[in-house]
């Protein structure tokens, strides 16, 4: 009886102990997800956006996508990140300054799930990013 006692009480542990890495790792691709695809969307954005620029200075239409009000430059972003989340995490864009005309694109992307007890979790990350332009 103090046999089957003692192994009741460890599968119990295990149990809980593979519960509890479970949550953390979970709490970990969440946030890495957040982070990478957050900057992944801003790199892709602004690599269009600088087409744009150099299209504008040098007079050709070589861009893949023509971004001509503030409005399309957000919604780049936000298509760029949707393509890219691979969770079942709520993503949502909460602040956002766009300036199309300088390059300029802030925005705080932020993160929501719940975890396995069921409590909601969420993460944000804010990216500012400017393109410079060099004139000749």
């Amino acid at each position: 009886m103090k046999i089957i006692i003692r192994i009741f009480g460890l599968i119990v542990i295990g149990i809980v102990s593979t519960l509890i890495i479970m949550q953390s790792f979970e709490m970990n691709i969440y946030y890495d997800e957040l982070v990478k695809i957050s900057s992944l969307a801003m790199a892709n954005t602004q690599i269009v956006m600088a087409e744009n620029i150099e299209d504008k200075y040098h007079g050709t239409q070589n861009s893949r996508i023509l971004i001509s009000n503030n409005d399309e430059y957000i919604n780049l972003y936000r298509d760029n990140l949707n393509k890219l989340i691979n969770t079942n995490a709520k993503y949502t864009i909460s602040d956002h300054y766009a300036d199309y005309q300088k390059g300029l694109l802030y925005v705080k992307v932020q993160c929501e799930y719940r975890t396995i007890n069921g409590k909601k979790k969420m993460y944000q990350n804010k990216l500012l990013n400017i393109i410079d332009v060099v004139e000749e």
